[in-house]
């Protein structure tokens, strides 16, 4: 990335010479909760003036390969604090400084101290974002895109580090809805309390009833619903919109389940993917209740030979509300191309055991292979590694009368089969 020193004394130089001709008003606006904020108003540029700060921000995009929309004309009336904070809820237009003229703290009223506005959050559902490292505040329409007046300069929409500032250490910032993630019937749900402030909620499978900081939401339907609302307030003069706070509405819904027959071995995984609010779970498995696993995923045995069978695999999610519906799919055995034959079976004293290719290609004689045999309960009886062809034999004079799961793992295959063991 090029240095964006020449263009930034461009528009220092410029706003000191501006400053000093117009002799800048010092003035104050409010915080949504009547916190004052410092802000400077001044006058516009010429056009000749405005025209050069165009060029320079359209010589910056060009020479960084920027991809950021321009959306608003230049301007030295107002700046990305004031924008984003203040000019973007519907505020009027003033420069606005990190830092007051005494170097007092001054932006970041609207996020701390006893009136805050806003609190901390992650990305996902920030509506505000500070650039600590970068003195730049911008608007947030999504984790990958904002809004921001870029100094005099124009105002752009961009991707997070796409633009003249440093992008380290990004501060998210929303007005957080106070209350529970699950509603059964109804419950209650607050916000900031800005005297003779107008607060004005809406929701999606709930109803409210309320219109001052405070609402109680009642259930219409069951499924994933949403609370928000939207606050004026007369101290700013502007329009503050709260999170869109999602909310489990009655009992859980079924979820989606994924499988994977991979891990861990001769089992496969159950997960429910969909977050639900659920407190725990039942996992069933052609049709009978696994009382080993209540969580989020459950671990079930795959049955021999692990060809081309299936498992019907079913679950419930429960909440406070009460039981979902439950979510079902089908876990299928991959199809084997290679099988194993034992001769004798039953065996007494030896047994031959031949990998067979299902689809009649002859076996590759040079073709490393590997071989695990385990007995009733599951424990691992003999191990052969790196055997060549496609027989071996098995010595089994000395096993007990049972029957003994067979496993060859060839070229990424697996192979299984069950011997007979009979004295």
């Amino acid at each position: 990335m090029k240095n964006n020193i020449p263009y930034l004394l461009i528009i220092v130089i410029s706003l000191v010479l501006f400053s000093i001709a117009t002799r800048a008003q010092y003035t104050t606006i409010k915080t949504p909760t009547n916190v004052t904020v410092e802000a400077i108003a001044y006058t516009e540029y010429s056009l000749a003036q405005l025209a050069l700060i165009d060029s320079s921000a359209a010589d910056w995009i060009d020479d960084h390969d920027s991809e950021a929309v321009k959306v608003a004309d230049a301007s030295g009336t107002y700046n990305c604090h004031n924008y984003a904070w203040h000019n973007s809820d519907g505020g009027s237009r003033f420069w606005v400084n990190q830092n007051d003229r005494y170097s007092g703290a001054n932006i970041s009223k609207y996020w701390s101290g006893l009136s805050a506005t806003y609190q901390q959050t992650t990305s996902a559902s920030a509506l505000k974002v500070f650039y600590s490292n970068g003195d730049h505040s911008a608007r947030v329409i999504s984790s990958s895109l904002f809004e921001s007046k870029w100094g005099a300069w124009p105002r752009y929409r961009h991707s997070p580090a796409d633009c003249p500032y440093v992008s380290s250490n990004l501060q998210y910032y929303i007005v957080p809805i106070n209350g529970d993630d699950i509603v059964c019937t109804s419950k209650t749900y607050s916000l900031v309390n800005i005297l003779n402030a107008t607060y004005n909620w809406s929701s999606e499978k709930l109803s409210t009833s309320g219109a001052g900081y405070s609402t109680t939401a009642t259930k219409t339907s069951d499924g994933f619903g949403w609370i928000k609302c939207q606050m004026y307030s007369p101290y700013s003069g502007t329009t503050v919109y709260s999170e869109q706070k999602t909310i489990c509405v009655g009992s859980p819904q079924p979820g989606t389940i994924s499988i994977d027959m991979d891990s861990p071995p001769r089992r496969f995984t159950a997960s429910i993917d969909e977050v639900s609010y659920a407190t725990s779970y039942n996992w069933y498995i052609d049709g009978g209740l696994n009382n080993s696993y209540h969580g989020t995923s459950a671990i079930f045995n795959r049955q021999s030979p692990y060809c081309g069978g299936s498992y019907y695999v079913q679950v419930e999610e429960i909440n406070s509300c009460g039981t979902s519906s439950k979510a079902h799919t089908t876990a299928i055995e991959p199809m084997c191309l290679y099988s194993l034959v034992f001769t004798p079976n039953p065996a007494t004293d030896f047994c031959e055991v031949e990998i067979v290719n299902e689809s009649g290609e002859a076996i590759d004689e040079q073709e490393e292979w590997s071989m695990e045999v385990y007995d009733q309960g599951q424990k691992l009886k003999l191990k052969k590694e790196k055997q060549k062809g496609k027989n071996t034999v098995l010595d089994v004079a000395g096993w007990k009368e049972g029957i003994y799961l067979v496993q060859v793992n060839l070229k990424d295959q697996q192979a299984s089969g069950k011997l007979v063991v009979k004295k």
